[in-house]
C-alpha cells in the first residue's frame, strides 16, 4: 500500500488534467496512506499529502471537495498539530456561521484530534447546535462522539476535552431522540463521550454517566455496550475501527495512545 502511495505521490501533478483526475487522485491517495501512520516514512508521506490538502483544489466540483475532506480524514492520525490546523482552516471556510456543516466537514472535525483545544471546543458547540436542529444526521453524531471521546485514537490525553464539555452537550441534547434507526449511532456517541477510564481529569461525573445509561436503557442498548459507563474496559477492535471511521488496511494493528490505567 505504501509503495503504491509513493508512486501515486510522484504522479500528483497529473491530477490537474481534469476534475475526474483530481477526484480520483485524492480518493486513492487517502486510501493508500490510511490511517496516516503505522509504517516507516509515514510522517514524511503525511506531510507531503497535507501540503496538497491545505491548498485549494484546481477544480471546484462537489465531488473533488468531498474527496479532499475524505482524504484528509483518512490520514488524520499521521498529521501533526500544524498540519491539522492548516487543513482545518481550509475546511472551516466552507462551514458558514449559523449553518450546519456538510457531512464530510463534520466527520473531518472529529478526526483531526491534534487541532487546538479552543478550536475543538468551538466545533463541539457548533455541532451540538447542529444536532439540536437536525438530530437525524448520522455524521453529526459520529463527529460529536469523536470530539467528546474520553479515549482518542492518535492524540494524547492532553487533547481530550474536559468532562464539563460532555456535560454541556448532554444538557442541550439529553431530550433528543434521533429515531429508532439512528439510536445506535447516537448511543455510540454518548458511550464514547462518557466511558469510564479511571483517569480523574478525564472521566465524566457519575451522575451524568448514570443519566446517559438511563437514556440508553430506554433505547434498548444492551448491557454489554453500556458496561463502559461503569467499568474500565479496554478498547475492543470494533471500538478502534469506530474511532478510525473505517477498517484499517489488512495487516495493520492499531493501538490508541491513550492507555487505561
Amino acid at each position: 500500500m505504501r509503495r503504491l502511495f509513493d508512486i501515486w505521490l510522484e504522479a500528483a501533478p497529473q491530477r490537474f488534467h481534469s476534475a475526474d483526475h483530481e477526484e480520483t487522485w485524492l480518493h486513492l491517495a487517502g486510501w493508500f496512506l490510511r490511517p496516516g501512520c503505522g509504517m516507516n516514512g509515514d510522517s514524511e508521506r503525511a506531510a507531503a499529502l497535507a501540503e496538497i490538502l491545505a491548498a485549494p483544489p484546481r477544480y471546484a466540483s462537489g465531488a473533488v471537495k468531498i474527496q479532499r475532506w475524505i482524504c484528509a480524514r483518512r490520514i488524520a492520525a499521521g498529521l501533526n498539530a500544524a498540519q491539522s490546523e492548516a487543513i482545518w482552516n481550509a475546511a472551516a471556510a466552507e462551514w458558514r456561521e449559523g449553518c450546519a456543516p456538510s457531512a464530510e466537514i463534520a466527520l473531518l472535525a472529529g478526526a483531526l484530534e491534534s487541532i487546538g483545544s479552543e478550536t475543538r471546543i468551538s466545533i463541539h458547540r457548533r455541532l451540538t447546535e447542529a444536532i439540536d436542529a437536525q438530530p437525524k444526521n448520522p455524521a453529526f453524531w459520529k463527529a460529536l462522539g469523536r470530539l467528546l471521546s474520553r479515549v482518542l485514537f492518535h492524540a494524547g490525553t492532553e487533547q481530550i476535552l474536559p468532562p464539563e464539555f460532555v456535560e454541556e452537550a448532554w444538557g442541550v441534547l439529553e431530550e433528543i431522540d434521533p429515531g429508532e434507526s439512528l439510536r445506535p449511532e447516537a448511543a455510540a456517541a454518548w458511550l464514547r463521550a462518557a466511558r469510564l477510564t479511571g483517569l480523574r481529569p478525564v472521566d465524566v461525573s457519575k451522575s451524568t454517566r448514570n443519566q446517559i445509561d438511563s437514556l440508553l436503557r430506554r433505547w434498548d442498548i444492551n448491557e454489554v455496550r453500556r458496561r463502559v459507563l461503569h467499568e474500565v474496559v479496554p478498547l475492543a477492535t470494533s471500538d478502534q475501527t469506530g474511532l478510525l471511521g473505517e477498517a484499517p488496511p489488512p495487516g495493520l494493528t492499531l493501538q490508541s495512545e491513550a492507555d487505561f490505567h
